[in-house]
């Protein structure tokens, strides 16, 4: 049976719907672009260096793997001449950092062994567990979380190789200030 009628469609809040996506979106790249504007420090798989040798030093073979992110942990605890050591968050009594990852980078951790046997035997049982959700999970105290802002480029290995660069964080990582509340102003005509 097929209704007649009129459909109530409110223009008014599919733009205010519209507009906070938006404004959400664009929080999220300033966000995303601060991070990538000035790392402090970068752990490429051979080891600390600077950004632009660590991205030359990148092979077709060179992915996130759970050693990648202990390695991030160890060089996020101990300060050295490059940089001081970052604060981990307190949550509940225990100490975590966060890693923010690119969806390419989750594809990849998500498929290794020692990635999937941690989630698999340290992870809760059930539904609950993060391979059977979109929570990527934890490692060695490192909260992990994907995200698609997280920058990438294509002049690795010196030339064309593809690579996204991820964010280990602690406590104080980002501070955002607002000196007013962000409100919606209707003109009408």
């Amino acid at each position: 049976q097929e209704f007649e009628g009129k459909y109530l469609y409110s223009f008014r809040m599919e733009a205010m719907d519209a507009l906070k996506v938006w404004l959400a979106e664009t929080k999220d790249k300033y966000f995303f672009d601060a991070l990538a504007l000035s790392p402090t420090n970068f752990i490429g798989a051979n080891g600390g260096a600077t950004v632009a040798a660590a991205k030359t030093a990148l092979t077709a073979s060179t992915l996130l793997t759970p050693a990648l992110i202990s390695k991030a942990k160890a060089r996020c605890k101990l300060p050295t001449g490059e940089h001081s050591r970052i604060r981990p968050v307190r949550v509940e009594g225990k100490n975590y950092y966060m890693m923010i990852i690119s969806p390419e980078q989750a594809y990849d951790l998500k498929r290794n062994a020692e990635w999937l046997q941690a989630q698999r035997e340290a992870g809760p049982r059930g539904s609950s567990n993060p391979i059977f959700t979109d929570a990527l999970g934890e490692f060695d105290g490192v909260l992990l979380y994907e995200h698609e802002d997280v920058s990438t480029f294509d002049d690795g290995g010196g030339a064309a190789i593809h690579g996204c660069m991820a964010s280990l964080v602690g406590a104080q990582a980002l501070v955002q200030a607002n000196n007013r509340q962000t409100i919606w102003i209707e003109k009408t005509f």
